[in-house]
């Protein structure tokens, strides 16, 4: 459908449970979003902004988005590939302990333990976790406070 601006929205489309879970994955999507400064406090400036892990031959990548505190970070990792990555390593700038704290799978947790960081330097972070990342999919970590 087409959005027309002479008319209604066609709100009963979402009595169709595909169109009524993709409705409610865009609100999580948007909470998420609201509720993590880190995403958008510096969105205009490149400190807000680090690359991760690239690899193009297993198609994934992460990158960090920071918020005007150093603590303030939540970190992005994608797989672009048709199969999933089991004990993936993610590279992190703290040691600690992190949350997955949202994910494409809807209200499914792939990592559902509380993952503590190893000192083990991936792409220039000092620290990194090793974690699970379905296919096609992305996942968001932050660091428990």
């Amino acid at each position: 459908l087409e959005w027309r601006f002479y008319e209604a929205l066609e709100w009963n489309v979402l009595n169709f449970q595909r169109n009524n879970s993709f409705h409610i994955y865009i609100k999580s999507l948007n909470d998420f979003y609201l509720k993590n400064s880190s995403l958008w406090e510096l969105d205009s400036d490149n400190s807000g902004f680090k690359w991760g892990n690239s690899s193009p031959e297993e198609n994934t990548l992460s990158f960090l988005r920071k918020g005007t505190n150093d603590n303030n970070f939540i970190i992005a990792v994608f797989n672009f590939a048709n199969i999933e990555r089991k004990n993936y390593k993610l590279g992190v700038p703290l040691f600690g302990t992190y949350l997955e704290c949202f994910n494409t799978e809807g209200s499914l947790v792939i990592n559902n333990e509380e993952l503590i960081s190893k000192d083990d330097s991936v792409n220039e972070m000092q620290y990194s976790l090793e974690i699970n990342i379905p296919s096609l999919s992305a996942i968001f970590f932050k660091i428990k406070k």
